[in-house]
C-alpha cells in the first residue's frame, strides 16, 4: 500500500473514533484512589457522588464535591458520612435542586 493511501485510512480512523466518543458521550469518571477518615466540614460540601466498583474505580467511596469544585474522597461505611449525605440530601429537597 502506498505512504498516501496509509495516513488516508489511518486519519479516517481516527476521525472515526473521535466522532464515535463524541456520540456516545465521555462516561469516564475520575475515581478516589484512597479515603481520608478526616471528617469533612459540612459548610464547604456542595454535593456528593457514589464511588463503586462497578463504575470501574478499584475502592467504594463517597466523594464530596465542596463549592471549590474539589473533590473529598470519604469511606463509605463510616458514621459521619452518612451523616453529612443525609443532611446534603435535606438541602437538596429544601432547595428543589438534584443532588
Amino acid at each position: 500500500m502506498r505512504p498516501q493511501k496509509c495516513v488516508l485510512l489511518l486519519s479516517i480512523t481516527i476521525i472515526w473514533t473521535f466522532c464515535q466518543d463524541i456520540v456516545r458521550g465521555n462516561n469516564a469518571i475520575d475515581c478516589c484512589l484512597s479515603v481520608s477518615n478526616t471528617t469533612a466540614n459540612p459548610r464547604i460540601v456542595k454535593t456528593f457522588r457514589m464511588q463503586t466498583t462497578a463504575d470501574g474505580c478499584k475502592i467504594p467511596a463517597v466523594q464530596f464535591i465542596t463549592h471549590k469544585r474539589r473533590t473529598l474522597c470519604a469511606p463509605p461505611d463510616e458514621n459521619w458520612v452518612h451523616i453529612l449525605i443525609g443532611k446534603l440530601k435535606k438541602l437538596c429537597k429544601k432547595r428543589k435542586r438534584a443532588c
